[in-house]
């Protein structure tokens, strides 16, 4: 409980007497092959994550073509393997000091493992500001962050394969879209006296170590990272966002975002459920009205939340009836 209050008082001390600043903001499509911040595990013998075009019998196109990240473009992935790559979200530790922050990702992805003996999971570690040490892996569906919002419905700690590990496991019968966000950075590892962190890293893994089939494995394409800090004062607040609303609200028609002024860059929408997690993502150009295909929605609450290029950010809530 004690983690948990001190954890809530940093979160309202950031978010109320300071603005954020964007520090990353990227989606990548792996059209290019990898960038700086990601790495596949040489240490691992027959580390079956690639960059390409998929040819296989299923996998056999990216989401965004004509390339993905996936565990081997034209082979199966064998029993007994295990596959990695990491995210290294590390930026310049001065930036964060007597700060706090969150980052979310997101990816598209599609999986066929055997079920309940292989799957693929996402562990995160911290560093430690002061002795400059990584935290021991942890899976992110067992994290102890005392905030860890919009979890993946589909990822949760009771669905393990061997060794108890929480994982995709099965088909996932196509694409999904898959969210996870964070609060992360001073406070989120214990007592603000005890552990500061200023780093994180996500490690992606493809284990089919138990596994008694070949399977088409893990795919994944248009994996977004965004991350922010807070900085500055009360006033510079309003420079990091901007105020919009739903209509009609309640409404059972499709719902208009509605902003005090014209879109002036690209931005990406984000639709969660009551439950926080994600239901729609849509990207709009400058000056196209932002419109979601709320007709189709269950009835009930959601919240948005728009991002522009910029980094800009505007939230809110409306219902469905």
């Amino acid at each position: 409980m004690k983690k948990h209050l001190i954890a809530g008082f940093f979160l309202s001390f950031a978010f109320t007497g300071f603005s954020q600043q964007v520090l990353f903001n990227d989606t990548l499509r792996f059209d290019t092959g990898f960038p700086a911040y990601l790495s596949i595990d040489t240490t691992q013998p027959d580390n079956r994550w690639q960059v390409g075009a998929p040819s296989k019998t299923l996998f056999n196109s990216a989401w965004s073509a004509p390339n993905a990240l996936v565990t081997d473009t034209l082979d199966v992935f064998p029993p007994g393997n295990i596959s990695s790559f990491t995210l290294h979200l590390a930026p310049d530790s001065n930036m964060f000091f007597g700060c706090i922050g969150d980052g979310w990702i997101t990816f598209r992805h599609r999986y066929a493992f055997d079920s309940l003996l292989a799957g693929g999971y996402i562990d995160i570690r911290y560093n430690e500001y002061f002795t400059g040490q990584w935290t021991p892996w942890v899976n992110v569906a067992l994290d102890s962050l005392p905030i860890f919002a919009n979890p993946d419905p589909d990822y949760i700690a009771g669905d393990t394969i061997p060794g108890g590990i929480p994982a995709y496991t099965g088909s996932s019968w196509g694409w999904k879209l898959a969210s996870f966000e964070w609060l992360w950075m001073i406070g989120v590892k214990g007592d603000p006296g005890d552990v500061f962190t200023d780093k994180l890293e996500l490690r992606f893994t493809a284990n089919s170590v138990e596994a008694q089939d070949s399977t088409q494995g893990w795919m994944i394409d248009d994996l977004t990272i965004y991350l922010r800090e807070c900085m500055g004062n009360v006033e510079e607040a309003t420079a990091g966002s901007f105020s919009s609303q739903a209509a009609p609200n309640p409404g059972n028609a499709d719902i208009r975002i509605l902003m005090d002024e014209p879109l002036s860059e690209t931005a990406e929408i984000s639709v969660f459920g009551r439950n926080g997690s994600l239901l729609e993502r849509l990207h709009v150009q400058a000056g196209e009205p932002i419109v979601l295909k709320t007709s189709l929605y269950p009835s009930g609450q959601y919240t948005y939340r728009v991002v522009t290029r910029s980094g800009k950010t505007s939230s809110g809530r409306f219902v469905k009836i």
